[in-house]
This record gives structure tokens, C-alpha cells and sequence, in this order.
């Protein structure tokens, strides 16, 4: 476990209030708040949250990596036309006979959303 920083703590606030951050946005939102980081440190602090399991990576089919808290488990649905990404009620099956544990799994539904399709 690491130490508790200023940082540490306002990164957790940030993945508690918020929904797939990417850390180009982790980054602007801690600089908004009037904390002087460099993206070393934020990347340095992700790592570590991705290795204590407090959040988990995601690419959604770009480039970027996106993160959000490993918690409240939930799949995503994402427009292939405006980008939006919206939780979606987990619907894959359990691998019950396989003797294989799932601790957490990333699944992404991609075509339109409602307002796209009225388009």
C-alpha cells in the first residue's frame, strides 16, 4: 500500500466523482483544483491504483487509455458516431463449470445511441 499524499487523495476524489478518466483529464481536473503535478507523478499514481485494484484500465477502441474505479461492476455502450460512453447492466454469463475465477472482465458494446439514431 502507498503512503497517503495530497495527490494519492485528490485522485481517489476524482475516480470517486467521476466515470472513465482518461490521464490527459486526471491531469487538467487536479491543475484545476490548484494542485501543481506533472504527468510523471499522475502516471506513477495510476500504476500504482491499477496494481492495489482500486481502478482498472479500459481502451474502448482508441488510442487512449481510460480508467475508472474497479467497483459497482458494469459493462459499457459506446456510439460509434458521437463517441458517448454509457454503464450498461453486465450481461455476460458466468463461466460456472470452466473452474476458471473471473475477478473482473471489460466488455464494450459499440453502434448508436438514441440520439445519433434519430439523426
Amino acid at each position: 500500500m502507498q503512503r497517503k499524499t495530497p495527490l494519492r487523495t485528490a485522485m481517489r476524489e476524482l475516480f470517486e466523482k467521476h466515470h472513465l478518466l482518461s490521464a490527459p483529464q486526471i491531469l487538467e481536473m487536479l491543475r484545476e483544483k490548484g494542485l501543481e503535478v506533472n504527468k510523471t507523478s499522475v502516471y506513477r499514481n495510476l500504476t500504482a491504483f491499477l496494481d492495489e485494484d482500486f481502478i482498472c484500465q479500459q481502451s474502448l477502441g482508441t488510442d487512449e487509455f481510460f480508467y475508472e474505479l474497479q467497483q459497482d461492476h458494469h459493462d459499457h455502450a459506446q456510439c460509434t458516431r458521437c463517441g458517448k460512453v454509457e454503464e450498461v447492466h453486465c450481461v455476460t454469463p458466468e463461466l460456472k463449470d470452466s473452474g476458471f475465477q473471473v475477478r473482473h472482465h471489460h466488455l464494450t458494446f459499440y453502434g448508436l445511441c438514441t440520439t445519433c439514431q434519430t439523426k
